[in-house]
């Protein structure tokens, strides 16, 4: 602490505004379902800004059997109010399949996803 001449401190006032930032981070699960008809199948999510798409992220686990199931995968740090592409690619020892082109648009910056309402029956009363 500064010191005035006398030895005496010096007081000083500082004024602080808080400060609220949001931080927003947009982003999608994409859903998808795979048979791997019985053979080993590795899945992934293109997706991007158009058909061309340009991101690629996988599913965690390989595929196996002969029936639909599911697979998704998390995409974040995209940006708000854009409309993305997406679909599906299947990758095992016979070749590569893709899924239909499907879209979504992220939400504005400050809005949160809608959810399912959520409540509690409460015990009745005036019972007679």
């Amino acid at each position: 602490m500064k010191r005035h001449k006398h030895n005496k401190p010096i007081k000083k006032t500082i004024n602080l505004k808080r400060q609220s930032i949001m931080k927003t981070q947009h982003g999608a699960t994409l859903n998808g379902l795979v048979n791997a008809h019985n053979a080993d199948t590795q899945a992934s999510f293109e997706y991007g800004l158009d058909t061309t798409y340009g991101g690629v992220i996988s599913v965690d686990e390989l595929v196996t059997g002969n029936e639909d199931k599911p697979v998704q995968a998390n995409v974040e740090d995209m940006e708000a109010e854009t409309l993305y592409h997406f679909r599906l690619a299947m990758e095992n020892s016979v070749g590569t399949a893709y899924g239909e082109d499907k879209t979504f648009i992220t939400l504005k910056d400050g809005v949160e996803e809608p959810g399912l309402p959520t409540g509690t029956t409460e015990d009745a009363t005036n019972v007679h």
